[in-house]
């Protein structure tokens, strides 16, 4: 049976609010430090959703191919034929960041209905097709695009919230949350209760203080910035796997029942931490967020006390100042700074605090599957000291990024092929891998909001990989428990892993190779840039803007100084003169305005030019 957390009791008087409370009771059956195995003939999985920012069109791709293959596969079971095969896969846990964290909102909506897939010999430009009613190509190749994020909405009375206008990730979010279908087919691979979790950068960060013999009353105060925040999805589906919570939050989950609506509340807060998960730094807008303080002290940061003998882990409890209000505010930016593949929420969940899922072939009964579009790592920093001042900062920051996201407890396992408790789908097209299979992994992510072409290729290609990830890869040794007793001779035979007949699928397929085996077409000649061409001169307009913003939020600021009249005046002047000489270096011929403009076009350019000339050594199964 598994052990709980050992925690101090805490009342609302304590500073949290009674919804964050866990009531001893529960506490095990939520927070559980090793959790008890599936029962015979079940499989858990959980999906991580990596960072990927236009790339998200790859991955919603992946999500809408999955869920397709086990619906399918689950209405064959509903036939009765005793040779298809028989054993159950339960989805336990989304967890993502960034473009992958809005997926996976978008996924967690979405389960709650039926919804048409993507056919491959649907053309994208068919307005009548099922994609259209797809709430992930929807979002991820209708609905977002490059025009409206160089739109000028977001600017007013002087601020400049991000270098793109984001009024239409909004949009796109809030009609994402409110997407209704027709009631589902009947999901036996879904819990009654599903965990969404999405990775934030919290800039406000939460305190922790580390206690030391020698000098009593002080101790070594740091602030956490990794976090997430946790959605308990409803109603999904009639695999038992947490029970109903009450009261309305508990342990940090906000629970989703009910029709989804974005009006409401707690659906307005999925809206809020989707748009925060995928709040690039700088290009995108950051986020506020909120939630109870005492939600935190059910989360296991690094370094959590582990007692060896007892078999248990304890939550570290933060450090609140003493005017800390029961509800934390803070101010969010992309999940992916600090926690690119947030693989450890899911495993945890699926283990246990201090469990593990069995990792060899014959033992084997849970699974992360990581699905990552830029799984390649980032190039070098520099090696010497002839670059730049500014390289050395960019650097810095490359640095400190990569740095908060290594994570070498993982790099092991990652290495052992007989380990069997973690996978991963990444692009594959033609004898390219990563972000050069793809259409979107240029300028820094972004190209794939410039054409919708891109981004319909980067989804074709996600369901087609997925496809072929369940066909060749998702599989284990026929030896293992899951398939004993419910799989007959003819379904060991008919459905084995082409390539290994020693293996068998987690998700068996019942569509036809055929359909999957051309790669979908590649978007040369789908966009062009030339200055002076409409997009162009939305970047223009853009840059312009920002520019014109920020002169008038300086003067705003001038003009609120406080103090004599001599005071404000020297403020008045003082900005006036400096955005006098701002502006002659912003204007004048070969200045900071044609040097933007000029590596913009540069770089946009360049980057069209490798989609349009792209080749690829040949075709992989």
């Amino acid at each position: 049976m598994a052990r709980t957390f050992r925690r101090p009791h805490r009342t609302p008087t304590d500073g949290a609010d009674a919804m964050s409370q866990v009531a001893a009771s529960d506490w095990d059956h939520w927070f559980p430090n090793q959790r008890d195995k599936p029962d015979p003939g079940v499989f858990e999985i959980g999906l991580v959703l990596a960072g990927a920012i236009s790339g998200g069109a790859y991955s919603a791709g992946v999500i809408d191919s999955l869920v397709e293959a086990l619906d399918r596969w689950e209405a064959e079971k509903a036939k009765g034929d005793p040779d298809i095969p028989n054993h159950t896969v339960v989805l336990r846990v989304i967890a993502g960041a960034s473009a992958g964290g809005m997926v996976g909102a978008i996924a967690g909506v979405a389960l709650k209905y039926d919804f048409p897939h993507v056919s491959p010999a649907a053309p994208y430009d068919d307005k009548a097709a099922d994609k259209d009613r797809n709430p992930l190509y929807r979002a991820w190749v209708k609905g977002i695009d490059i025009a409206p994020l160089l739109g000028a909405t977001d600017l007013r009375d002087g601020r400049v919230p991000s270098l793109l206008d984001c009024a239409v990730l909004s949009k796109i979010a809030g009609q994402a949350v409110d997407y209704r279908g027709p009631p589902p087919p009947k999901r036996s691979w879904l819990p009654d209760a599903l965990p969404v979790l999405l990775a934030v950068t919290n800039l406000r960060g939460v305190p922790y203080r580390l206690h030391h013999r020698g000098a009593p009353g002080f101790g070594h105060d740091m602030l956490m910035h990794r976090d997430h925040m946790a959605f308990l999805l409803t109603g999904l589906g009639d695999t038992p796997a947490y029970s109903m919570p009450t009261p309305p939050s508990v342990g940090g989950y906000v629970t989703l029942s009910g029709v989804n609506d974005s009006a409401k509340p707690e659906w307005k807060g999925l809206v809020q931490a989707a748009l925060a998960t995928g709040a690039f730094p700088l290009a995108l807008a950051p986020r506020p967020l909120e939630r109870w303080i005492g939600d935190y002290d059910c989360r296991l940061p690094g370094g959590a006390e582990r007692d060896k003998v007892a078999n248990t882990m304890t939550p570290l409890t933060p450090s609140w100042p003493p005017n800390q209000p029961p509800l934390c505010k803070f101010l969010c930016v992309d999940g992916g700074v600090m926690d690119n593949e947030p693989f450890e929420l899911a495993r945890m969940t699926l283990a246990g605090a201090i469990g593990f899922n069995p990792r060899k072939g014959e033992e084997a009964n849970r699974a992360v599957v990581m699905i990552d579009p830029f799984c390649e790592p980032d190039g070098f920093g520099p090696e010497d000291d002839s670059r730049p001042l500014t390289d050395v900062a960019k650097a810095l920051f490359s640095a400190m990024k990569n740095q908060a996201r290594f994570k070498p407890s993982e790099l092991d396992l990652a290495m052992n092929d007989d380990v069997y408790s973690r996978f991963l789908i990444a692009p594959s097209r033609d004898g390219a891998r990563g972000a050069r299979a793809i259409a979107s992994g240029a300028l820094g992510s972004f190209l794939g909001f410039f054409s919708e072409a891109y981004r319909h290729h980067d989804y074709m290609l996600g369901r087609k990989n997925a496809r072929n990830f369940l066909r060749h890869h998702f599989a284990l040794p026929e030896s293992n428990p899951l398939f004993t007793n419910t799989w007959s001779d003819t379904a060991r035979t008919n459905f084995a892993v082409p390539d290994d007949p020693t293996h068998l699928p987690i998700i068996p397929l019942f569509d036809q190779d055929e359909d999957w085996k051309a790669s979908p077409s590649w978007p040369a000649g789908a966009l062009s840039f030339a200055e002076g061409d409409p997009l162009d001169r939305a970047l223009v307009a853009r840059i312009d803007a920002v520019y014109a913003e920020i002169q008038k939020g300086l003067r705003n600021d001038a003009r609120a100084t406080t103090g004599d009249w001599w005071a404000k005046l020297k403020a008045r002047a003082g900005v006036e003169t400096g955005i006098g000489w701002f502006a002659i270096a912003w204007n004048v011929p070969g200045g900071i305005r044609a040097k933007l403009l000029e590596t913009a076009r540069a770089q946009i350019a360049a980057a069209i030019a490798d989609i349009n000339t792209r080749t690829f050594p040949g075709e992989q199964a």
